[in-house]
């Protein structure tokens, strides 16, 4: 998928899950993902208000052990370790 081929929500996570690099070539660019993450992150930390971390707890929206090993590398590279 292209992003130019988005046009749905669905669209976007599908082409998130994906993405290789913007040209869509078959080498990831870790980097580039990388800048994505931290793009999102930047936009939830300056848009949310506590009432949407809390809708998402009341949801059920819950990170895969995966995705917490993974969060848990990034914190400890920031930190130091």
């Amino acid at each position: 998928m292209q992003i130019t081929d988005i046009e749905t929500y669905d669209d976007l996570k599908t082409y998130l899950r994906e993405f290789t690099n913007v040209a869509g070539a078959p080498t990831y660019d870790f980097v580039g993902a990388f800048n994505l993450l931290d793009a999102l992150l930047e936009n939830l930390a300056e848009q949310h208000i506590d009432a949407d971390i809390e809708s998402l707890v009341d949801g059920g929206v819950q990170f895969t052990p995966p995705q917490l090993a993974f969060l848990d590398k990034l914190n400890r590279l920031q930190d130091g370790d």
